[in-house]
């Protein structure tokens, strides 16, 4: 497939741009725009460029509708039917490899509506919006149950509203950002590919390789972390956040832990990919 194609779909051509790293792929992810955006908006392209870096393929797909030119969004049905058959073309482009799908707004709704039809191994959704604005009973949460793994990542300031954590759905606020996520995209680049190495799908990088703990990969953090624009994890109260979360200071690394919120074992444990617990004292530092 070239690097910037079309692919027919029942609604009509749908546009790819395939992004590939040099050397073994990792994984494949597949991301999806918003409503009436483009697979262009910083967030999609700090995060492509950051995951194509760390071994995997990326793809960014561009519905029908806005391949003909109309900036009115398609109806649920329809997105999901075209990007149901874009995944079937690249399952075939990249067999034997990890499939993450998610996007940004509506394409992060698509790629939770669709995820487990398509055989996806994990879920990234950025700006996902909870609600339209100013209504928060019509909440959309329950897209987010899909049994997989799944990244929410979202500001503090949108008004479409942040999801809470819940089981296998890892929430992280980016403090003054708002839906657009603008403010910092390659911030919000760094958290999605530190989960993504956690989970395996991306490779290693030298702080994630020096971890102490290699079984912390697979292990769930219920638990909802904002990160600042210097990089450091800072616990979030939310309705739905695990009880007893709290931050253990690390030495000038705002590296955080939660305690009681991890499966394996009791004992906290730290947030932040990029940190290590240090059981004598309970502080999380630089791996």
């Amino acid at each position: 497939m070239p690097h910037d194609d079309l692919i027919e779909t029942p609604r009509g051509p749908a546009r790819v741009d395939l992004d590939t790293p040099t050397g073994p792929v990792r994984a494949l992810l597949v991301l999806g725009h918003g409503a009436g955006g483009s697979v262009d908006a910083p967030d999609l392209i700090a995060l492509s460029d950051a995951a194509v870096a760390a071994g995997v393929a990326v793809a960014r797909v561009t519905q029908p509708y806005r391949v003909a030119g109309r900036r009115a969004p398609a109806p649920a049905g329809h997105l999901d039917e075209a990007w149901t058959a874009v995944l079937g073309a690249l399952r075939g482009h990249r067999p034997g490899v990890p499939l993450v799908v998610g996007g940004r707004s509506s394409g992060a709704r698509v790629a939770c509506r669709t995820a487990t039809a398509v055989g996806a191994a994990g879920v990234v959704a950025l700006a996902f919006p909870l609600h339209p604005p100013g209504r928060p009973e019509r909440s959309r949460a329950g897209e987010l149950g899909t049994g997989l793994p799944t990244l929410v990542v979202n500001g503090d300031r949108d008004p479409f509203g942040v999801p809470a954590p819940s089981p296998g759905v890892r929430v992280v606020v980016r403090p003054g950002e708002r839906h657009e996520l603008r403010g910092d995209p390659a911030g919000t680049a760094a958290v999605v590919i530190g989960w993504l190495r956690e989970n395996g799908w991306a490779r290693a990088g030298r702080a994630a390789a020096t971890a102490a703990d290699p079984a912390a990969a697979s292990r769930t953090r219920p638990a909802a972390v904002s990160v600042d624009r210097a990089g450091s994890l800072h616990p979030v109260v939310s309705p739905g956040a695990a009880p007893g979360s709290q931050a253990l200071p690390g030495p000038s690394l705002g590296c955080t832990a939660a305690a009681g919120t991890r499966n394996a074992g009791p004992g906290p444990e730290c947030l932040d990919p990029r940190c290590v617990l240090n059981t004598s004292d309970n502080q999380c530092a630089r791996g």
